[in-house]
């Protein structure tokens, strides 16, 4: 047809090949849709194949661009990785004390570390068995990407019985030699683009790091034998609630919250600080985490095996199929690993606390709280906790960011105070602050929340809209799946902390459900909201929420933290309803 037109420029050839073309177009539009609609149909929950399209539209991966750095320029993925390795070695760098700082503890350490190492020890620790690394291999999540010795987890829970007694010996020897592998010790490190940063800079990746699979089950072993001394001899802070057991975001979220919210039916106000720990697991202080462990009469063995672990790490950045040299890493927890949460609590486990504020951690993330009638009284309580804090920053190497450091004054007064300062630098009262991935507003109303919530459900759902949208072939069943695996806990996260607020605001999470509810199912625009949660054997938003709060409330007590068990004994001569009232005192069971 184009050598007819070009041969004879008749005009109806051309109308006839731009029939024929958008002929073609309209065909080629048909069959792909036809092929991601048979796609939508297949997907089943057994197959993971739901969960696995969901994530490719969620997930936005893009290659990394030519980087510009302090040599130069990096094109190639060679280039890149080294570029990148070399920015990350920022992070692994040792915090230094201020010149002027006089309660330097360093002789002590290494002194005390040396007496201890000269010393090896008398006893052994319990050996493992077969059984305890089935039990473990058994949890193990298929999807997990392996390390460097490319041993992924579908391999491992397919392992003979010999596989696993060989394995099993492997591990009793590190226990007993208390020497961990140094192939264990290496890290791939995969570069995360932040945000809102420049894409040519490698300063604006964060390391992902992927251990050795095999390596996390002798980490899981050694973590039994640290969990059941931490049991045995009640070591944790009662304030860290951060990796433990039984405990969540939610626990120190609800007793900050509770404290303040008491405080507004007292009449009094609150004035809270919250901390920025710079690279708190990068920049551990290994020298220091071993005196810890120590002086607080860890099995010595046991000491021996996580100065093993820790020492003479490795990392390698890995770009698309290429990895960087090697880079030796001697300090910090490892992130991504069992052991790494656990010692950054000990480490922090000695953080001073003051009888005039309360103190609440989640690993590094640490909030001061005062409570008064006087507004200076809240400053120069928190003041007094800071400047204690001040001393064991410096003294532990731990380095705090005063830049991202927030300080809130939850208020129903507008009289401006005097701001709280930290290392000498006043601390300017902000309207609010994300904590434990919540926002807290200066009056607890929790709008700011609610509307950044429902902005991120937004988001989310338009990631994901093709799947489930009006149009899509997916079936009803594996919509609301995804609705309830993937967008309903963006609006439900923390709802037992924040589950009281206003209907109007409640209203708008509430809105944003009945939509996408509606989409999903293809309902007529007379047909009742009811009718349909009914009909899918969903609850309404309001129920969901009170649902999720009566369970967790009810199951505070299997926590054994005594600051959580004193949350639960409201004053029964208190004439103001308490936020969890509130909540749960409208609660109908559906």
């Amino acid at each position: 047809m184009r050598e007819r037109i070009s041969n004879t420029l008749n005009p109806i050839y051309r109308t006839e090949a731009n029939r024929l073309q958008a002929h073609i177009k309209k065909q080629v539009k048909i069959h792909t849709q036809q092929i991601w609609n048979d796609r939508l149909k297949a997907l089943d929950t057994r197959d993971n194949s739901i969960w696995q399209i969901q994530r490719n539209f969620r997930n936005t991966k893009s290659n990394i661009p030519t980087l510009t750095h302090n040599s130069g320029i990096a094109t190639s993925d060679d280039q890149k990785a080294n570029a990148l390795a070399n920015s990350f070695k920022s992070n692994y760098t040792e915090n230094k004390r201020p010149d002027d700082f006089t309660n330097n503890i360093d002789s002590d350490v290494t002194s005390t570390l040396e007496n201890f190492f000269t010393n090896p020890p008398t006893t052994t620790l319990t050996p493992t068995n077969t059984d305890e690394v089935i039990n473990y291999i058994k949890k193990l999540k298929n999807n997990k990407a392996p390390g460097l010795d490319n041993v992924n987890n579908k391999m491992i829970k397919n392992f003979t019985y010999k596989s696993i007694f060989i394995l099993t010996h492997l591990i009793n020897k590190i226990l007993k030699l208390r020497h961990f592998p140094r192939n264990w010790k290496t890290a791939i490190v995969f570069p995360i683009h932040k945000p809102g940063k420049n894409k040519n800079s490698p300063d604006s990746y964060r390391p992902i790091s992927l251990l050795s699979s095999l390596s996390k089950i002798a980490e899981h072993i050694i973590l039994l034998r640290i969990n059941q001394f931490i049991t045995n001899t009640n070591f944790l802070n009662p304030n860290q609630y951060g990796f433990t057991k039984h405990l969540s975001t939610y626990h120190p979220l609800l007793r900050l919250t509770e404290q303040i919210s008491a405080g507004f039916q007292r009449g009094r106000s609150s004035g809270a600080v919250f901390l920025d720990i710079q690279k708190a697991f990068d920049r551990v202080w290994i020298s220091g985490l071993v005196f810890k462990l120590i002086t607080n009469n860890f099995p010595a063995p046991l000491i021996h095996i996580i100065n093993s672990y820790l020492v003479n790490r490795t990392y390698k950045v890995r770009v698309n199929n290429t990895f960087s040299l090697p880079h030796r890493v001697n300090i910090g927890v490892t992130q991504g690993s069992l052991l790494g949460p656990i010692l950054f609590n000990i480490y922090l486990n000695d953080i001073p606390s003051h009888p005039q504020t309360m103190l609440n951690l989640y690993a590094d993330d640490t909030a001061i709280l005062a409570t008064y009638k006087n507004h200076k009284t809240i400053t120069l309580a928190l003041n007094k906790h800071l400047a204690l804090l001040e001393n064991y920053f410096i003294q532990w190497k731990i380095k705090i960011n005063v830049d991202k450091t927030i300080a809130v004054l939850f208020t129903k007064r507008i009289k401006p105070v005097s701001p709280p300062t930290l290392y000498s630098t006043p601390l300017q009262w902000s309207q609010s602050t994300k904590y434990l991935g919540i926002i807290l507003d200066k009056n607890l109303t929790w709008k700011h929340h609610i509307l950044h919530a429902r902005d991120k459900f937004r988001h989310a759902l338009r990631l994901i809209y093709p799947l489930i949208c009006r149009n899509s072939e997916m079936d009803m069943y594996n919509k609301v799946l995804l609705y309830t695996a993937v967008l309903r806990p963006i609006i439900s996260y923390g709802c037992p902390v924040w589950g009281y607020a206003a209907k109007s605001n409640i209203k708008i999470l509430e809105v944003a459900q009945n939509s996408i509810i509606r989409t999903i199912t293809k309902a007529h625009r007379y047909t009742r909201n009811s009718n349909i949660y009914k009909a899918l054997k969903l609850h309404p938003f309001k129920n969901y929420i009170q649902i999720l709060a009566k369970k967790f409330f009810a199951n505070l007590h299997n926590s054994n933290n005594a600051n959580l068990m004193n949350l639960e004994n409201y004053t029964p001569q208190d004439d103001h309803k308490r936020p969890r009232r509130i909540l749960l005192d409208s609660y109908n069971p559906p």
